[in-house]
């Protein structure tokens, strides 16, 4: 089961909040039985993050799935913020 790594999370919590305007919502309780996300994550600390693409809501890997591409620019934007973020506060 995938768990995110609790001090990678908050510290990237700021992060992925700016990205997404302010809008995100930690509260979900998630069900990732199928993700091999959980195997990376044996190996170094990992955080999992859902954009929330599917329109409507809930229906992804479904012949019924649309995605809404709105939520690719935040993906996009989250991706770099996390990853210069990331990486600043490695630098010596």
């Amino acid at each position: 089961m995938t768990n995110n790594h609790r001090e990678l999370t908050a510290r990237m919590k700021p992060t992925l909040a700016r990205a997404a305007g302010g809008k995100i919502q930690d509260d979900i309780d998630y069900i990732t039985g199928a993700e091999d996300f959980s195997y990376y994550q044996l190996k170094v600390p990992g955080l999992f993050y859902d954009l929330g693409i599917g329109n409507p809501p809930g229906v992804n890997h479904s012949p019924f799935f649309t995605i809404d591409e709105s939520a690719m620019e935040v993906g996009v934007r989250a991706q770099a913020l996390t990853a210069l973020d990331f990486l600043s506060a490695a630098a010596p």
